[in-house]
């Protein structure tokens, strides 16, 4: 499978969220998002996405947030979502998609990258730790209902 990443761009948002509502799927959970969401994700300062694709179609995504940081004296990177289809798991989109968001985040100057996944996602877990990210802290979260 010979897999391109480009930067996503506004105009993607649709493949975006359409990948991240089957992510929440495969979670056995729904996604509120909407296109609007992602247009406003990809068009706000910071934020980003990269793109996997085969033979140009999307297979897979990565969405990240570039944050000012004071402990490590410059930015640091979040990955928001890592997803890849299920039809192409298990063939290098995840590895390509982190490989070249790490490039990314070094291009913007950012001291760290983190991300966050499940406790029991020993699939990612392994991803992750291959790419160079270390069990360092703890992420908690609270919800909060909408209007």
């Amino acid at each position: 499978m010979n897999v391109t990443v480009r930067p996503a761009t506004v105009g993607d948002e649709a493949t975006i969220v359409r990948l991240i509502r089957e992510l929440a799927q495969v979670a056995d959970d729904t996604s509120p998002v909407t296109i609007a969401d992602g247009r406003a994700f990809l068009a706000r300062e910071g934020n980003g996405g990269l793109l996997a694709e085969v033979d140009g179609a999307p297979v897979g995504a990565l969405t990240y947030s570039i944050h000012p940081g004071l402990y490590h004296g410059g930015t640091w990177a979040l990955i928001e979502e890592l997803i890849v289809t299920e039809a192409a798991r298990g063939q290098g989109v995840g590895h390509a998609l982190l490989e070249e968001s790490v490039r990314v985040f070094r291009a913007a100057g950012c001291r760290e990258a983190g991300v966050q996944t499940d406790f029991d996602n020993e699939v990612a877990k392994h991803l992750y730790r291959v790419h160079g990210f270390v069990d360092e802290s703890l992420m908690l979260e609270r919800h909060f209902e909408q209007a």
